[in-house]
């Protein structure tokens, strides 16, 4: 991290670890002052409202512990934040990768597609306004104004959804939320095959689970709406076709694959060995998400408090609980 920070910019950046810490953290760095501040096994958000409590930035940058950061990261903060007077929120793709090694090289060709991306983080290279949908709290940065003005990060919620429901909140509230390619990162992935696949089953069965219990999060979520419509397409097209065009089609499937793939990852090995690994993927997420929708639905009331919670906070951010009118405080760019 040292190495990323312009030594010419900034007086001070303060990196706060909240967490088990596990060794000591120093820096000789004259503009880094650390600070540790053990937690325990708890919800993330917690973890997180904690370290920003204790900050003094004005600007507060989200990351995880397994993010690899570049050269442009902190430039492009300051930029945003400093020169041009943003006050939103950025956010930026985590497609680069965290190694050479063929586990990362393989994953990033499974993920960082629009075949695979159900979020668009992996694949998102343009500068512009997004949805909720585009971030990740791996790499979120926001003003402690915009925290603020939120009453910080909801503890309550499923982790999995935890940056998705803030983002949506402060859409809601006209805060401005924008992708920079700016930020790009490298997160390291789940080792390839095993903890890779054993991640995506796990995050694709929350992924049902949730779609059941706060729907709306989920509106603009074109792979959602396809994963809901795959199963039964698949079934009708199986029992109606003929052997050759089953065949053309798994060809199709396979070309397009290398094709799409290759365009994302700069390994042409890793391209080629994409669709077996692809369909498996498609595969085993298809699975694991209706198996996350019967889930859902059959634990819905003891989620009731919860859902109630979060159901409240959108409709205070539309402006329309009791006694209220159109929420008139905004955060623009």
């Amino acid at each position: 991290m040292e190495e990323c920070i312009p030594g010419d910019l900034f007086e001070t950046v303060e990196i706060v670890f909240v967490g088990d810490v596990s060794g000591s953290v120093s820096s000789e760095h004259p503009a880094i002052r650390i600070v540790h501040l053990p937690t325990g096994d708890i919800h993330p958000n917690r973890k997180r409202n904690a370290g920003i409590r204790i900050s003094t930035s004005d600007v507060i940058a989200l990351v995880d512990d397994d993010v690899m950061l570049t050269g442009s990261w902190f430039k492009t903060i300051y930029e945003e934040y400093h020169n041009r007077g943003y006050r939103g929120i950025l956010s930026g793709p985590s497609d680069l990768l965290y190694d050479s090694g063929f586990s990362q090289v393989m994953t990033a060709a499974l993920t960082c597609n629009p075949l695979s991306c159900f979020r668009f983080t992996r694949c998102g290279f343009r500068k512009k306004a997004v949805s909720h949908l585009y971030v990740e709290f791996c790499n979120y940065v926001l003003t402690r104004e915009v925290w603020d003005h939120l009453e910080g990060l909801d503890e309550s919620i499923d982790f999995y959804l935890d940056d998705m429901f803030f983002t949506h909140l402060a859409i809601l509230r006209g805060i401005s939320v924008i992708n920079h390619p700016g930020l790009r990162i490298a997160h390291k992935r789940r080792d390839f095959p095993l903890g890779f696949y054993r991640y995506e089953i796990v995050q694709k069965f929350h992924l049902g689970k949730n779609f059941v219990h706060y729907p709306f999060l989920f509106r603009g979520s074109l792979a959602v709406w396809l994963s809901l419509l795959a199963v039964p397409v698949l079934i009708l097209f199986l029992s109606l076709s003929p052997r050759i065009l089953l065949l053309l089609s798994m060809g199709l499937f396979s070309a397009g694959c290398v094709l799409i793939t290759f365009l994302y990852t700069p390994s042409f090995l890793a391209a080629l060995l994409s669709p077996p690994f692809l369909f498996l993927f498609y595969f085993l997420s298809l699975i694991s998400f209706y198996l996350g929708l019967i889930y859902g639905l059959i634990v819905k009331d003891s989620y009731a408090s919860t859902i109630a919670g979060v159901s409240r906070k959108v409709m205070a951010a539309r402006g329309r609980t009791a006694g209220t009118g159109r929420c008139s405080s905004r955060i623009h760019d």
